[in-house]
């Protein structure tokens, strides 16, 4: 049986539409039901529950951000074999990265189990929260494999080319999180130990529920123990893909902590603010980074197809249509900033720095479409050094340095931290169109044989 779409064939910016997405509802759902958690951790089980299981959580998705850029790197390789039609290599490079995934689960376990106190520790976690941050950290720490799992399941099915079953998934996740949530922690209060629990146990159905499906649709890759090997031709391929997309991403987790702290030496209602528009934020960019996670793919497939220039045609049409959205998003956050930032509590002040600060991060929508359509493109076709470049620069040459001289030094406040993000993305900007003007777009090639 077939499994995903040729995405190398057909009407690109149809295909690119109906490919992206399902990215972008998965990623919505992503972050509703981990917004969904916190909420029923808040009502149900107390605050000292939510800041333990809120402080332990940034520190899973640090680690688990880190599996999903090799994961992307997985989703490149992978893509590139599906457009050649190269099964042989396809089923070695699947397996390399099911191992590794696996090797890279328990590694991160143990660690975590070992030190956790001390990273809880470095992390500030009061006092009175640390017993509940524990056990939230724990097992989650001992749920590495099932949420890695599904990421990695995820992401080979992304490069054969479908992302409808990710979406699906998902959703099942979701559901399955959300009623265990409801479980745990409003009927048998268990507070960040029903979080935990419920997260896991999600994931894991999500990842089984996954490998069902492919063994008995007769996958490419049978998911049998022997199979599951590193290869020795295949494991360098995948470590140079996707090493640039891991740091990129642990850069970008880092630096918002930084941020974070920045804003929380500037008082409570600050810091409610920042937490308050950072959500809405992250809502607002899911469809550039989900369709920048669709061209990656889709450009991948055309690589491997020997298209370069319909993956070219690709990263314009990804342009185009992020532009689109994202000029419809800038005038509905600009429009309506009040009654967002009222979903997150009727204190005046917090209203009034969140709405500001809405306000100034808005334009960078209006900047990101370009630099992510580009990123996609040189990420599909496996050279991934540059997009780490602008994507590092971004957080640590332009975005901190400025939130800090405007926001600290200068004592802007919260609007000088907001100014950080559209700065970084207008300065990559311009590196990303002097890359496309020099023309060395219509050199790259892909990373396979």
């Amino acid at each position: 049986m077939s499994h995903g779409k040729n995405l190398s064939e057909g009407s690109v910016p149809k295909q690119l539409l109906l490919f992206a997405l399902p990215f972008v509802f998965s990623s919505i759902v992503q972050n509703l039901y981990s917004a969904v958690d916190l909420i029923i951790l808040g009502q149900f089980a107390g605050t000292i529950s939510l800041a333990g299981a809120n402080i332990s959580a940034q520190y899973i998705s640090l680690i688990t951000n880190i599996a999903i850029g090799f994961c992307l790197g997985g989703t490149v390789i992978i893509g590139q074999y599906r457009g050649g039609g190269n099964d042989e290599k396809l089923r070695k490079v699947i397996g390399t990265l099911v191992a590794f995934i696996i090797i890279l689960a328990m590694a991160s376990t143990v660690l975590s189990l070992v030190f956790a106190k001390g990273i809880l520790n470095m992390m500030k976690t009061p006092a009175e929260a640390m017993e509940e941050a524990l056990i939230y950290f724990n097992v989650c720490s001992v749920g590495f494999v099932f949420i890695f799992g599904y990421n990695t399941l995820s992401a080979i099915l992304r490069g054969m080319g479908d992302s409808n079953r990710p979406f699906i998934f998902i959703c099942i996740s979701s559901v399955v999180n959300i009623v265990l949530d409801l479980v745990f922690i409003a009927g048998f209060k268990m507070g960040a130990l029903g979080a935990a629990l419920a997260t896991v146990i999600a994931q894991a159905v999500s990842m089984l529920l996954c490998i069902f499906h492919l063994r008995k649709t007769n996958f490419v890759f049978d998911f049998r123990p022997r199979s599951i090997r590193i290869d020795k031709e295949q494991f360098p391929i995948l470590l140079r893909t996707s090493i640039p997309t891991t740091i990129q991403n642990a850069v970008n987790t880092l630096a918002f902590l930084l941020l974070t702290i920045m804003v929380n030496t500037m008082g409570v209602t600050a810091a409610a603010a920042l937490a308050g528009a950072h959500k809405v934020t992250l809502f607002a960019i899911l469809p550039s980074v989900s369709f920048g996670s669709a061209i990656s793919a889709m450009c991948a497939q055309n690589f491997g197809a020997d298209k370069p220039e319909r993956a070219m045609s690709t990263m314009h049409w990804g342009f185009i249509l992020t532009m689109g959205i994202n000029v419809v998003i800038f005038a509905l956050v600009e429009l309506f900033p009040v009654p967002l930032m009222k979903l997150f509590g009727s204190d005046m002040e917090m209203m009034d720095l969140g709405v500001r600060y809405l306000r100034i991060c808005s334009i960078d929508y209006l900047l990101v479409p370009f630099m992510g359509s580009l990123m996609g493109f040189l990420v599909g076709s496996g050279h991934t050094i540059f997009p780490m470049f602008l994507n590092c620069s971004s957080s640590l040459l332009f975005r901190l340095p400025v939130a800090y001289v405007l926001g600290i030094a200068l004592n802007m406040g919260l609007d000088g931290i907001a100014w950080g993000t559209p700065a970084a993305s207008f300065c990559v900007g311009v590196i990303s169109i002097v890359y496309y003007a020099s023309g060395k777009c219509h050199k790259v090639t892909k990373v396979t044989k």
